[in-house]
């Protein structure tokens, strides 16, 4: 696909409110197989439809089967993947492939005024954040309400700073709007990994419908 056909199905998808789901393990195994060199970068084009405010997602096509045999599994391998191909390894970039996780944990932390680290250990012993936010004395609503204002302002300063349009700062705050209640009230909350491989912590996927930046969506 030429750049100029690109760029304008890029805008209608934008336009249409389409989200895009890349394989990164599959595609880099498989597309560009017959090239000579240099070869092709399998994976569609993650940083533009990022840029334009397109939803997109990083998911796993296969995980054990004749195509694949290589998949574990691990959405973390998956994002990892994601990055290196989409030469996503800029600070913000590599943030951003949590789809807003690392934004709402932070948020979350100043809100309630504990460290980051305290509030892994409580979602990791299976506490919600509304729980965590009745246990620091605010009220549910209150934290749903500062927490919405704090990612909003955040979100500002990127969009001040150039970092984000307009479209998607739009979208991203009508995303936690909508996406309040589940993301305060889920045992687990924002599904830290634990970094020893083990599946009970989760991989920080939970919120595959908040942020459309790169998410990352379960796997098959």
């Amino acid at each position: 696909m030429d750049n100029y056909y690109a760029s304008k199905l890029i805008d209608l998808m934008a336009e249409a409110r389409v989200a895009a789901i890349a394989n990164p393990l599959i595609n880099i195994t498989l597309q560009g197989r017959h090239d000579t060199y240099p070869k092709r970068r399998g994976m569609t084009r993650v940083p533009e439809l990022m840029a334009r405010g397109v939803p997109v997602a990083f998911g796993q096509d296969c995980t054990m089967d004749p195509w694949y045999p290589l998949g574990s599994g691990d959405m973390l391998e998956v994002a990892k993947m994601g990055l290196h191909v989409g030469q996503l390894t800029g600070t913000d970039q590599m943030r951003d492939c949590g789809g807003g996780y690392y934004l709402v944990k932070e948020a979350a932390a100043e809100v309630l005024g504990v460290s980051e680290d305290d509030l892994r250990t409580a979602l990791m012993n299976g506490q919600s954040l509304a729980q965590v936010a009745e246990a620091h004395g605010m009220s549910v609503e209150d934290f749903k309400a500062a927490l919405i204002d704090k990612v909003t302002a955040d979100l500002q300063a990127k969009l001040d700073a150039g970092n984000i349009t307009q479209a998607q700062f739009d979208a991203r705050v009508a995303d936690l709007k909508a996406n309040i209640d589940d993301i305060v009230n889920r045992h687990g909350g924002l599904r830290f990994n634990d970094r020893s491989g083990s599946g009970e912590s989760g991989t920080g996927t939970r919120f595959r419908g908040f942020f459309p930046q790169v998410r990352v969506a379960d796997g098959t």
